[in-house]
């Protein structure tokens, strides 16, 4: 024991202080970002689509509805119509262009889309393509408050990513 060489406070406190850093990155990564309830929110709901040049996320609004109220809803398999007709432009391909296209679709009271707007813009071929996608998904089951059909407002965002 004699021979032995004597840690200092210093290296002791090292430790301790690791204590703090560990537990805040197992809690950074193991929460997820659907909401403050832990993903519970029957509100929010995604729908991922991983093809070897796109990914496509369907998310419905962050919107409490009350009871009587009821949000408008695909009526077929829209993960099914979304990736079997969305294309990669070729122009924003060989740009190595990426990014996340956020569609308004306004749902009218009949279940047919009415209106698109591009919220968020990448570059204009995606957009379009984004467009043009969203277009094919007609039927729809209208949104409704106190059991009469309502126009309505839906996000889509569909993100562009190369593999």
């Amino acid at each position: 024991m004699m021979t032995k060489i004597r840690s200092s406070v210093f290296a002791y406190s090292k430790q301790i202080l690791l204590l703090p850093i560990i537990a805040f990155l197992i809690l950074n990564f193991s929460c997820d970002d659907m909401g403050k309830d832990g993903g519970l929110n029957n509100d929010s709901a995604s729908i991922h689509i991983n093809e070897t040049t796109m990914d496509v996320i369907e998310e419905k609004p962050n919107k409490s509805y009350s009871e009587s109220e009821e949000i408008p809803q695909f009526q077929g398999d829209l993960m099914g119509t979304l990736s079997s007709n969305l294309i990669y432009p070729k122009s924003a391909k060989v740009k190595g262009i990426e990014g996340k296209v956020i569609l308004a679709l306004t749902i009218n009271d009949k279940g047919k889309i009415a209106d698109i707007k591009v919220v968020n813009s990448v570059e204009e071929s995606l957009d379009r393509e984004a467009v043009r996608v969203a277009r094919l998904l007609e039927d729809w089951k209208p949104a409704s408050k106190d059991g009469k059909a309502i126009d309505s407002d839906v996000m889509l965002p569909i993100k562009f990513k190369l593999q």
